[in-house]
């Protein structure tokens, strides 16, 4: 899904150019796009290591321990809803 100005007519949908989204906008998206690409790939390798680095990015985050004990007490709570997911530091 892409969300783009557009206009509507009797031959379809159109978007419009736009131009280059203003930097700061552009950094928060980026954020999130990496965070949502970590939660992807911690999903997929079953890792809560992997699911810890995408929540230490994300900026409502307020410390290492918040972040390890709300993954901890994720998978007790959901275990019907997300995968096995294990501490693999190596």
């Amino acid at each position: 899904m892409v969300e783009v100005p557009a206009t509507v007519d009797a031959d379809g949908v159109h978007a419009r150019q736009m131009q280059p989204l203003p930097e700061l906008a552009a950094a928060l998206l980026n954020t999130q796009i990496s965070i949502h690409r970590l939660l992807v790939d911690a999903f997929e390798q079953e890792s809560r290591d992997i699911l810890l680095r995408a929540l230490l990015l994300d900026p409502t985050t307020v410390s290492y321990r918040a972040a390890v004990e709300l993954i901890d007490l994720m998978c007790e709570k959901q275990t019907d809803a997300l995968p096995r997911l294990e501490w693999k530091r190596g």
